[in-house]
Parts: structure tokens; sequence; C-alpha cells
């Protein structure tokens, strides 16, 4: 019996260790991502102002190529030259960004896979907390995303069925709103 519980005792400073090392993982999520959806945002209305100078500038530049108005031409010249120029921060900026996230998604993989080897060597039943499954859902608006996350939960035995954390499959269909479109 004292062997069992001391076995028992290891095997959750092992699990307690594991976790630990995960949360340091997540320390580093913490540290990248804060207001990246705002960063993005203003990034993007930054490279949206400056193609719109840009068009803007090049009409006038028709115009005054019409009217033969050169010397106010090399100074629109200049214009758009300073709003490629802005765009192209921009640009980097987003490629920058991108970075960030690809090290985001490969740290969140590695704990996706570190809990569940964790949790898979554990005897007997584990499931989720179905109030932060079903809080995790709740904030999860696009439905192809909700989907895999409610797959994941059933696949691993996390949740017996979809509707414990109130999903159902038949209102999360995915639509083309969801996706984005590109140019």
């Amino acid at each position: 019996m004292i062997q069992n519980v001391q076995k028992e005792a290891v095997k959750s400073e092992d699990i307690l260790d594991k976790f630990a090392s995960t949360s340091s993982v997540l320390h580093v999520l913490d540290y990248i991502l804060p207001n990246v959806n705002e960063l993005l945002e203003d990034n993007i209305l930054l490279i949206g102002q400056s193609f719109s100078k840009i068009a803007e500038t090049s009409v006038a530049m028709q115009k005054n190529l019409a009217e033969k108005k050169y010397d106010e031409i090399q100074d629109q010249i200049f214009e758009i030259s300073k709003n490629v120029s802005s765009a192209i921060v921009g640009l980097q900026f987003q490629d920058r960004v991108s970075q960030n996230l690809a090290i985001c998604l490969m740290i969140s993989s590695m704990i996706n896979k570190h809990i569940v080897k964790v949790i898979s060597e554990q005897k007997g039943d584990v499931t989720a907390d179905i109030d932060i499954s079903k809080e995790i859902y709740d904030k999860i608006f696009l439905g192809e995303i909700r989907n895999e996350f409610v797959k994941f939960l059933v696949d691993y035995n996390f949740i017996k069925h979809p509707s414990d954390i109130g999903h159902n499959p038949i209102s999360e269909v995915t639509t083309n709103s969801e996706d984005i479109e590109l140019f």
C-alpha cells in the first residue's frame, strides 16, 4: 500500500515537472502575442493609406501630364516614391508578424503534443474540464476552427459527445463568409 502511494506521488511530481516546462513555453506565447491583432490592423491601415495616396497621385500625374505641367509631375513622382517606401515598410512588418506567429504555432503544437502525451501516459479516463472547454468553444467564432476544436476533444476522449460543450454540428456549417478572399 505504501509503495503504491509513493509511486503515485512520484507520478504526480513527474506530471508537475512536465507541466512546469509547458508553463515556461506558454510564457513565450504570452510574450509574443499581446497586441498582435491591434498592430496588424494599424499596419493594414497604413499600407492601405499608402496605396490610396499612390492612386490619387497617379491620377493627378495623368492630369498634369496631359496639361504638360512637368514641374508638378516631378513632385508627384517623389510623393509616389515616398508612399511606395511606406508600403514596403508595412509589408516588412507583416513579414515579421508572420514569423512571430509561425513561432507561436510551433510552440502551441509542441505544447499540445506534450500535454496529450502526458495525459495518455495516465491510467484511467482523463476528461477535459467541461466549463473551460465550453468557455474556449464559445470564444471561437470561425466554424471550421470550432469544428476542429470539438473533433480534437472527442478524438482524445476529453469529452464524450460534442453536445457536452454545446456544439451542434448541424448549425456549425462553415460558410464562405469565413474564408479570406485573396486578391
